[in-house]
């Protein structure tokens, strides 16, 4: 009984953390990207890679951030820290850092997918092309909605609660009686 106590207090200290982290980080297939990409599921596919790579050839209607995983500048992405992005570099790699420094320097709390990289693209068939960047339509745009904003949640909304929200209480009830069940046996 003292565990599972002790258990239900470890919840009830660290849930306030739990409820909102942030947008969700999915890794993609390449067929899941350019399924996502055909569907409009983001607001803005952005290629992290450098000039040269860029220039080589890229995703069709994406956004070039050149070295946004290291060091390059946000600016082409600000007015989207709420929104969907799909984020792709050669491999990966950098896009996983590219997200990772929007999430912890820029805060960025919309859903960001690692879409990979045209290394995983081109295997898959995918084609590649050679044409300007795309601006981010949420960049400095006041008139530019993200798919998944409400005005009060950067998700959708169900009944004034965010569905992040709701999968997030759902785990940790669901943990917290796991352990309560586990102890009391």
């Amino acid at each position: 009984m003292r565990e599972a106590l002790a258990s239900l207090l470890t919840f009830l200290v660290f849930f306030p953390s739990l409820i909102y982290s942030g947008g969700v980080t999915v890794e993609l297939t390449s067929a899941e990207f350019y399924k996502s990409i055909q569907n409009s599921t983001f607001d803005a596919v952005i290629d992290v890679r450098r000039a040269d790579e860029w220039e080589d050839g890229h995703i069709a209607d994406a956004t070039f951030v050149e070295n946004l995983g290291s060091s390059g500048s946000i600016d082409a992405l600000l007015g989207c820290e709420k929104c969907s992005l799909a984020i792709y570099c050669r491999s990966g790699a950098r896009a996983g850092d590219a997200i990772k420094r929007l999430r912890d320097d820029f805060n960025f709390t919309g859903d960001l997918y690692n879409g990979l990289g045209v290394k995983q693209w081109k295997e898959e068939g995918y084609d590649l092309v050679k044409t300007d960047s795309i601006g981010a339509p949420c960049n400095n745009n006041d008139a530019y909605s993200c798919k998944n904003c409400s005005p009060d949640c950067p998700d959708s909304n169900i009944s004034g609660i965010c569905d992040k929200y709701v999968s997030t209480i759902a785990l940790c009830f669901i943990s917290v009686i796991t352990s309560w069940y586990s102890f009391s046996i």
